[in-house]
């Protein structure tokens, strides 16, 4: 799942967030062109585990790596990693 533009924003901003963890991380190729696909896990709140699936645009998620993800709490198959996304997230201090 590609995030290029700001369709996912509000899940980035009213998606509950859990730490997950990379599953997997492997180079797919596609013609002349490649990317970093992950699998990673996580559990929402009730504890029920999920997997996903997403591109790596940041190139920098490994295996066993710990990454947040933000998940719709009605729909936890709705769900991104920041790692999968254009978007920026900005943290203000209060």
């Amino acid at each position: 799942m590609v995030m290029r533009n700001k369709r996912y924003s509000a899940l980035l901003r009213d998606g509950e967030l859990a730490l997950g963890h990379v599953i997997s991380q492997q180079i797919v190729v596609q013609g002349r062109a490649s990317y970093s696909r992950i699998e990673y896990q996580f559990k929402d709140n009730s504890g029920q585990v999920f997997d996903a699936f997403a591109r790596d645009l940041t190139n920098s998620a490994f295996e066993e790596m710990t990454i947040p993800v933000f998940y719709d709490p009605g729909d936890p198959s709705k769900n991104i990693t920041p790692c999968a996304t254009y978007l920026q997230i900005s943290c203000e201090t209060l």
